[in-house]
């Protein structure tokens, strides 16, 4: 594809921002404005958007991130709205 790319025009356009975002990055870490950390993928609270995960992994994701669970979020709501249409004493 790198050979492909320096021939065609084309494809250099495409992946002029790579080359431009990668040395970015590299610049920054030679800085020392940036680190870099390894975080294995049992930790990675972003999976729950991009895999299937078991309903613990799920749960302890998503309360990593600050989300509510969205069957908690529709209990909260008939809460409210009970509480809403309850007479007044």
């Amino acid at each position: 594809m790198q050979l492909l790319s320096l021939t065609n025009s084309k494809f250099h356009s495409r992946n002029k921002h790579i080359d431009t975002q990668y040395h970015f990055t590299k610049d920054q870490i030679l800085a020392q404005q940036i680190t870099l950390e390894y975080i294995p993928t049992t930790e990675m609270a972003i999976d729950v958007f991009t895999k299937s995960l078991s309903k613990e992994h799920h749960y302890s994701h998503i309360h990593a991130l600050g989300m509510i669970p969205f069957s908690i979020l529709i209990f909260k709501l008939q809460d409210l709205s009970f509480e809403s249409s309850s007479p007044k004493i």
